[in-house]
C-alpha cells in the first residue's frame, strides 16, 4: 500500500458516518484540503 492509499484509508475511517469521528464527518472537503496545505509536507497546488 503506497502513502496515498494509506492516507485515503485513514480518511475513509475518520469520515465513516457510523463509526468515524463526528468532526471529520461534518468537515467539508475543501476545508480538509486547506488544512493539509498548511501542514509541513502537505498538498501543494
Amino acid at each position: 500500500m503506497n502513502e496515498i492509499d494509506k492516507l485515503l484509508e485513514v480518511m475513509r475511517r475518520l469520515r465513516d458516518p457510523e463509526n468515524g469521528c463526528s468532526w471529520d464527518v461534518q468537515e467539508a472537503l475543501d476545508r480538509l484540503v486547506a488544512s493539509a496545505e498548511l501542514t509541513e509536507g502537505g498538498i501543494k497546488h
